[in-house]
């Protein structure tokens, strides 16, 4: 499903893919499908550096039971074999303001996602405003040895540590703390958020430390939207086999680099992590991967 990329009609609005190659390294790919004047798909990527398999699996074919748009005939050399698709688990709360789907399901902390531990992904979800100054959220919890990465797509997210980095990401930011060998954080909805209201939606990875860099200081990376760099993609129909032109999917590098373009984060493991979205429905993204 990665270099000549087919997205499948999926029946649910989320689905995700486990796939592999011949060696032990791999990546995960999710995505959902936009509602609300939306007609395309947006994807979350993010992966370990793969060796290129130069054989086809017959498994190579992206595949649904509820779909039968996969007669497309993708090159060899630039995909992997699909090892499993994970259904859209049940949502939990964390603490009283993130409703999350465990996106990894039973993979999660598992060392076949290795150096990925845990992905949570909150839909969007309508908050009444609060007058009462009560916080939504998760308070003083601890952790050591990885790193949280977390995403705002709507609404806004407030952290404050141990360490003293006090801060609030809205729409499009991104939060990268290292947990190192300890610190103390509290997560909540940002006070002007919980007093306005109104749709939430983000995203959480737990990456975790190399060995060699478990007990590191704790540190926090602030990232805003628009420290993000933004790369063009082309796409191509997949009915006609033409370009879409003017309907290129958009890359944010958030970590690792994409067509000479590198993301600001500063990562312990050789992690690349991409936000991409595809305008339209039935495409197909073409994603370059250097071999290794």
């Amino acid at each position: 499903i990665i270099g000549q990329t087919h997205f499948c009609e999926p029946s649910q609005s989320t689905r995700s893919f486990y796939c592999t190659s011949e060696t032990k390294n791999n990546f995960f790919l999710s995505y959902r499908v936009m509602h609300r004047n939306h007609s395309g798909i947006w994807a979350f990527l993010f992966f370990q550096l793969c060796t290129v398999s130069d054989s086809l699996s017959s498994t190579n074919q992206c595949h649904d039971n509820n779909s039968n748009n996969n007669n497309m005939s993708p090159s060899p050399k630039s995909l992997r074999a699909i090892r499993r698709i994970l259904p859209q688990q049940p949502k939990h709360w964390v603490g009283n303001g993130f409703h999350a789907n465990p996106v990894f399901a039973d993979l999660a902390f598992k060392e076949e996602l290795s150096p990925f531990l845990m992905f949570d992904y909150c839909a969007p979800k309508e908050f009444t405003q609060i007058l009462d100054g009560k916080r939504r959220g998760v308070g003083q919890h601890p952790h050591r040895g990885f790193e949280t990465v977390t995403i705002a797509f709507q609404g806004e997210i407030e952290h404050q540590d141990s360490v003293d980095n006090h801060d609030v990401i809205e729409a499009g930011d991104i939060q990268w703390m290292t947990a190192g060998r300890g610190i103390i954080h509290q997560e909540y909805h940002s006070d002007k958020f919980s007093y306005q209201g109104g749709m939430f939606e983000m995203c959480q990875l737990w990456i975790n430390l190399p060995k060699e860099h478990k007990m590191t200081p704790p540190k926090y990376q602030p990232i805003a939207n628009n420290n993000v760099p933004i790369v063009e993609l082309p796409t191509i129909d997949a009915t006609t086999s033409e370009e879409k032109g003017s309907s290129a999917a958009t890359a944010r590098v958030i970590a690792g680099e994409l067509e000479g373009v590198k993301g600001p984060a500063d990562t312990f493991s050789p992690v690349e992590l991409w936000d991409i979205k595809i305008p339209k429905a039935n495409s197909i993204l073409d994603l370059p991967f250097v071999d290794g």
